[in-house]
Parts: structure tokens; sequence; C-alpha cells
């Protein structure tokens, strides 16, 4: 499926841009104001926006801070293509949502070029907040299924999961820095600790079944891995 870029020409403008090389590898959009460049960003998926126009000026700035309503919900990548330009407008433009300005005319590979780079940078972003979703759904999963807590060599708890805290009916706070041992059942034999910790030192897994007591001395069962 092709991207869509949105193309912004007002009718006055003489900037042009070669469309034939854009169409070979994008949906095109076009509008010929603000009105109809907004409601587009608002109802349609924009990949990227080209806004074309004579001159970079002082009365450009409401323009874009118009369109910069959807393009920053979005995340769109605006460039701006212009025969002119005010080195007093242009600075605090790129500053806020213009990712790319171009004095035309403007060779195709060039433009070419930074679209793809936009898109895939767009991608790469998008990929990222996706994982960064499904870790925190699987974090909430573990969280409210299984129980689990970390340690450092010397067996004093550096973590423990809410699902954790539940079961042993300690608050996190009465947990982090104490021994592992605070939820050890004394009806456990020691050689099993003495076997789980070796098996641990040395990188390797370990698998069993063990009783621990809880803050109110009750006891629960924790098939662990380790």
């Amino acid at each position: 499926m092709l991207h869509n870029i949105l193309i912004y020409k007002q009718p006055e403008t003489n900037v042009s841009i070669d469309l034939f090389v854009l169409k070979q590898h994008f949906a095109l959009t076009y509008v010929n104001n603000t009105h109809e460049a907004c409601n587009v960003l608002a109802h349609k998926k924009i990949a990227l926006m080209l806004f074309l126009l004579d001159s970079v000026d002082i009365s450009i700035v409401e323009t874009v801070q118009m369109l910069n309503t959807h393009l920053k919900k979005n995340d769109i990548p605006l460039f701006l293509i212009a025969h002119t330009y005010d080195t007093h407008v242009i600075e605090p433009l790129l500053k806020e949502h213009v990712k790319e300005f171009f004095t035309a005319p403007l060779l195709p590979p060039i433009l070419l070029s930074k679209i793809n780079f936009w898109i895939a940078l767009q991608k790469k972003k998008q990929e990222e907040v996706y994982t960064q979703k499904l870790l925190h759904e699987y974090k909430d999963a573990v969280d409210h299924s299984v129980i689990v807590s970390k340690t450092d060599t010397k067996g004093l708890i550096t973590f423990a999961n809410e699902k954790f805290c539940q079961m042993s009916g300690y608050p996190l706070y009465e947990l982090l820095g104490k021994s592992h041992n605070i939820v050890r059942h004394p009806d456990m034999p020691s050689h099993v600790f003495a076997e789980l910790w070796k098996e641990i030192l040395q990188g390797k897994p370990w698998r069993g079944i063990v009783k621990n007591k809880r803050k109110d001395g009750s006891a629960y069962w924790v098939n662990s891995m380790i």
C-alpha cells in the first residue's frame, strides 16, 4: 500500500515539483487552501505533507500554526518548498513542526530521498511506540498473573511485582532490601536452597515447588522458575 502524500499548493503559487516521480512511489492528495488541508489531515491517513508557496514570510506563520493542530496530533512531517524566504521567519518555523525547507527549483531525487527518510523515521517511531505498548501490556499481564521478584547476588530483594506483594502479604517497601528469606517457610529443607543458589550462580535455571510463608504466618505454595 502506497504512503499518502498531501500536497498543498496555493492557487497563485508558481512553485512546482516533478509529480511524475512522486506518483511512481506515493499516492498523492492535492489541496489549494488551508481549510481543505486541515480537513484532509483530520480525516485521512497522511504520511507527509508538502506545502508549496512562492515566499516564506510572516503571513505564512499563522497558516502553519493552523496546520500544526493536525500535524502534531498525528506526527506528520511538514516540508516547505518556496522560491524565496525570510530568514527570521523560517528559523522559528523549523524549530516548530517544519521538518525540511527547500528553495525551488528542487531536484526530484533530493526531494524523494528526504521524503523516504522521514517516512522511514516515522515508521520506526511508530514501531517503537507499538513495542512499548506490547511490553506494557505484557508487564500488566505478568503483574496480575505471575509472581515475580528479583534479588542481588546476596539474596536481597531488589524488585517485587504487585502479585508477589499480594501473595506474600508484604507491601513493597517492606520487601526491598530485605533477604528473600523473609518469605521462606521453616518447613522448607535448607538443602533445597543450597541447590538453588548453586544452580543460579552458575547461570543455570532452577525449577521447583517452594513452600513460602506470608506475613501473617500462613503458607502458600509456588511453582518457581528462577
